[in-house]
């Protein structure tokens, strides 16, 4: 069923000369193949972000790919932490683990302070964040909608 309602959602917005690379898409199709994955698998939310924030996992979600902007995602995971923070009595300085940290992102608090430069771009923390959740899913996605259109995918590498 959840692929059902991933190839749906998502292979509509896959032009017919599609060259079967996930990357060649355009980022809204990205951004919204990510949001869907992870909407419809809620289960991967924790590898997603931080420990302190597996309590609003999904909210933050929501922020990054539909309801809010860059600023706000990063202002929502400031308060998250500080939340997190007081309501465990645990510090941020020395438990980048709990913080500043995912499976799928691995270490942000760089990223979250400063963001980052694409040539001579500068990316938002927001930015930063959904390019390392695109890149954790992309084998896993271009799998799926290969899968869903009958083709066939070697998922990673050579078997």
């Amino acid at each position: 069923m959840k692929n059902t309602t991933f190839h749906e959602i998502i292979t509509w917005h896959i032009p017919s000369d599609w060259d079967h690379c996930l990357a060649s898409l355009p980022e809204a199709v990205l951004d919204h193949a990510v949001y869907t994955w992870l909407a419809t698998h809620k289960t991967w939310l924790d590898d997603c972000f931080p420990e302190c924030a597996y309590e609003r996992s999904l909210e933050l979600l929501n922020v990054l790919y539909r309801d809010g902007t860059d600023q706000q995602f990063a202002e929502l995971m400031i308060q998250i932490r500080q939340d997190y923070s007081e309501k465990h009595q645990i510090a941020e300085r020395g438990n980048k683990d709990v913080f500043y940290f995912s499976e799928a992102t691995g270490d942000f608090e760089s990223d979250s302070l400063i963001g980052a430069f694409n040539g001579d771009r500068h990316l938002s923390f927001a930015e930063c964040y959904r390019n390392d959740l695109y890149l954790w899913l992309e084998d896993r996605i271009e799998g799926v909608i290969l899968d869903e259109m009958g083709l066939e995918h070697n998922y990673g590498g050579d078997l």
